[in-house]
């Protein structure tokens, strides 16, 4: 794809920036991307010579960090739409930066890489305030001739291309802030001082240092070192989590590097189970089997080895009650699991055979059938090919249903018409009975495609639609069809949609936000009006109606972890429950892996996240994830687990003093509110507010107060009830427990003497069940108070002793005088 190469240069750039504020290179010394050599050709077009083909191009650019800070580098992005092909470049390319003391500086010329037109650089910026920066492209002549690796060939190596000129093309000036301060990016995250388990989360790549192995490859005998559904859940609450494969950073030489091996997808619950592939020890041996477990708690049904017929349901069909029991339905409406050859509106193929999977026990019927689309309930359309010598008439349509036991093709058949394709098209309205077939074809070297709509039930072409040089942006994925129309994501920031039935255009839908908003996943889903699709500037939702952008949510991402801003969404979606899952993840995973990327719970109506939790899945296309019971399975590529969210139980204990106290006495009503959940059972309930918090810092080693070390979870509330013997109910408040200890306590001074039942009740949320313990206090009567009799005052003695003090020193005084005469 002609973007293809763009994504990739700008993932490998972010990963080669740094994690934090280091001194930078001078700006000459900074790495750029492009760097094609070959064939340059004039800005202008020579006299005397007019081209085949005159491009109008338009030129994007795009720089983060924005803000950034002072001494530091941006990654600047450039490219002009359309490409030039796949075996030239543009050249000349140029990016001028107006500083804040309007100096001006500009980097150029520069060549884009071969095909894609892109090219990027890094830019160390050096004053702080608002800075300007502009692209231009002066404009470029291609002479007729063969091209190969960007240089013209004097020989017919290569790929003819026509003469062409590519028009100038200039962005207006773009503003970004540079700040006195500096922006990190990822905190670094400290080696571990308590106990940890593996994996390591990629986040945490700095722990790679204590990963290695032992015995280290490079130790010898001289040298002694050893090396170095359908309801969606309304919180990320982890009830448990099957990790299937090595994943996340092993550590040691291989430094930063993830493994990002996918567990098993679940592609079919039903009744509360989940189905899906994956390895299961068999006599000790892992053995590939269709597997069958409980959505709630995990429990395996069944593992059936796929050596030995087990087959995993792709796909749930429905047989209404009153269908024609000559197809051998049942008289009321029933469920069956199908495998094999058929494939679902997400375009998965199945195998090469109809499969029955009794969803109880596992156990296959395998059917005649062919290869086709499933649609409404039982139905599938296959083309069958009678083979060129059938002329106009060679492709067949054929209508036949799943339903019944018959292994006779022919029984199951319902109708069949000629058809123009050799297969149906990958936009399909059954409910209305056309289908629309896109094409890309090359003018030149100029992409540009078509539309194709055709009648499911008679085969006519009802209408085409040459869509000149204006590019679907992936023509097989990108768009939706609903409310009779028919809306594809064109090139350059916008979708077009047209009428089903007439092929009329019926609105070009705002643009999307520049310059990211020209990259889009392979996926969209249509939800209650709104056309949602994830992007490169967030997701965007689309009124049906017309076109207008109703939402756009963005998830921020942490400085120099990508080049856009934000995390990008490209990846899978659905919708169900008033609610879009999606998840952030790139077109192509570089080493080391970006961390921040998250599955999302979106509020599909507003935009508005409802919740959020660390991982990733790089599949773009097929969703790997799987609701059912209100329970949601997430299959994650940073630690090879399924984690699967949604209610878990919860316990909820209630002490109180166990002696009598006597009335008037205040007593301490204490106890705990933890989770019973299979994947951290005994630990704190937290309040949904804390929940992502609760469950990375559980499962994915991220700090208990958050990547910044600036949040603070908060637990749940607790209502305390007293029932007296007379079975009066008195409110004695609400508590909240500690979300770091699962306690709560509360002081209450009974009323009255008697024996109370106290009621402890936690009423659950989105991530817990209900649950209430009960405890009793009794109370005795009131201490009597303990009276003392009173006592007679004492005669008060204190003249006396003073008189009598004074006489003792009088007459020892008189003593003295009298020896002294004596003596004398």
């Amino acid at each position: 794809m002609a973007k293809t190469t763009a994504i990739i240069v700008t993932i490998i750039m972010v990963t080669s920036i740094a994690a934090m504020a280091i001194p930078i290179k001078a700006q000459e010394d900074r790495p750029h991307g492009g760097e094609a050599t070959g064939y340059v050709g004039p800005t202008t077009v020579p006299a005397g010579v007019t081209p085949s083909l005159i491009v109008e191009t338009n030129p994007y650019l795009s720089m983060s960090p924005n803000p950034t800070g002072l001494g530091q580098y941006i990654l600047v992005n450039l490219w002009i739409t359309p490409p030039p092909a796949a075996q030239r470049f543009l050249a000349k390319f140029s990016v001028t930066f107006t500083k804040p003391d309007g100096t001006k500086d500009t980097v150029g010329p520069l060549n884009s890489y071969v095909a894609d037109g892109t090219t990027w650089f890094e830019y160390t910026v050096d004053q702080v305030g608002t800075w300007k920066y502009k692209f231009e492209f002066p404009g470029e002549y291609f002479p007729d001739g063969y091209y190969l690796n960007g240089d013209l060939m004097t020989n017919t190596t290569g790929t003819y291309y026509p003469s062409m000129y590519y028009n100038p093309a200039a962005t207006a000036e773009q503003e970004f802030i540079v700040l006195a301060e500096q922006v990190f990016s990822y905190p670094p995250a400290p080696l571990p001082t308590d106990y940890w388990t593996r994996p390591i989360a990629p986040q945490s790549r700095e722990w790679y240092a204590i990963g290695g192995p032992y015995p280290w490859p490079y130790t010898n005998w001289n040298r002694d070192d050893y090396g170095p559904w359908i309801t969606v859940p309304n919180s990320p609450h982890v009830v448990w989590y099957d990790r299937q494969n090595i994943a996340g950073i092993i550590g040691g030489d291989t430094g930063k590097v993830s493994l990002t091996t996918a567990p098993a997808t679940t592609y079919v619950t039903y009744a509360g189970r989940g189905y899906q592939t994956k390895f299961v020890p068999i006599n000790g041996v892992p053995t590939q089997c269709a597997v069958s477990f409980d959505l709630r708690t995990g429990e395996q049904y069944y593992a059936i080895p796929m050596s030995q017929g087990g087959v995993t349901p792709y796909i749930v069909s429905f047989y209404p009650p009153g269908f024609s029991e000559t197809l051998g339905a049942a008289t009321s409406g029933t469920y069956e699991l199908l495998g094999g050859q058929i494939r679902d509106q997400r375009e998965r193929q199945v195998g090469s055979r109809l499969y029955k999977i009794n969803p109880n026990t596992g156990a296959v019927t395998n059917l005649t059938g062919m290869t086709g689309v499933f649609y409404n309930g039982q139905f599938v359309l296959s083309v069958q090919d009678l083979g060129a010598a059938a002329g106009a008439n060679r492709y067949r349509l054929i209508n036949w249903t799943t339903a019944g036991s018959s292994t006779n093709f022919a029984t199951r058949v319902l109708n069949n018409i000629s058809f123009p394709f050799n297969d149906i098209g990958a936009w399909n309205d059954f409910d209305i009975g056309i289908t629309v077939r896109t094409a890309s074809f090359t003018e030149g070297a100029i992409f540009g495609g078509n539309l194709t709509a055709v009648s499911l039930i008679t085969g006519q072409v009802l209408w085409t639609k040459d869509l000149g040089t204006e590019t679907m942006f992936n023509s097989n994925r990108v768009g939706t069809i609903a409310e009779g129309k028919i809306a594809i994501c064109m090139e350059n920031n916008h979708f077009t949609c047209w009428d089903l039935r007439t092929g009329t255009q019926v609105w070009v839908s705002d643009y999307t936000e520049y310059p990211w908003g020209d990259f889009w996943s392979y996926d969209s889903t249509y939800y209650n009006g709104l056309l949602m699709a994830g992007s490169y500037e967030g997701v965007y939702a689309f009124d049906m109606a017309n076109g207008k952008i109703v939402w756009n949510f963005k998830a921020k991402d942490v400085p120099y972890e990508t080049p856009y801003n934000e995390y990008s969404f490209h990846s899978a979606s659905f919708a169900a429950d008033g609610k879009l899952v999606i998840y952030t993840v790139e077109h192509t995973v570089t080493q080391p892996l970006t961390r921040g990327w998250k599955f999302y719970c979106l509020n599909a109506t507003t935009g508005e996240k409802i919740w959020s939790l660390q991982g990733f899945n790089s599949d773009a296309r097929f969703c790997p994830i799987a609701p059912g019971d209100g329970y949601l399975l997430l299959t994650d590529q940073y630690s090879g687990t399924q984690w699967t969210v949604g209610k878990g139980k919860s316990a909820t204990t209630v002490t109180a003093p166990d002696v009598v106290v006597p009335k008037g006495t205040g007593v301490v009503i204490k106890g705990t509110v933890t989770d019973l959940s299979p994947a951290q059972p005994g630990t704190p309930c937290v309040s949904e507010d804390s929940m992502e918090l609760q469950m990375e810092y559980l499962h994915m080693q991220m700090p208990i107060d958050g990547l910044w070390h600036n949040e603070t979870m908060t637990g749940v509330p607790v209502v305390l009830t007293a029932i007296d013997q007379n079975e009066n109910v008195i409110d004695i408040g609400t508590a909240t427990t500690s979300a770091y200890y699962g306690t709560f306590e509360m002081a209450w001074t009974p009323p009255a003497e008697g024996t109370y039942r106290i009621i402890a009740s936690f009423a659950g949320d989105a991530s817990y069940g209900s649950s209430a313990a009960s405890t009793a206090v009794s109370v005795g009567p009131a201490v009597e108070p303990v009276e003392i009799p009173e006592q007679p005052t004492p005669p008060d003695y204190t003249l006396t002793i003073i008189v009598a003090a004074i006489a003792v020193i009088i007459a020892v005084a008189l003593v003295g005088i009298l020896l002294f005469m004596k003596i004398k």
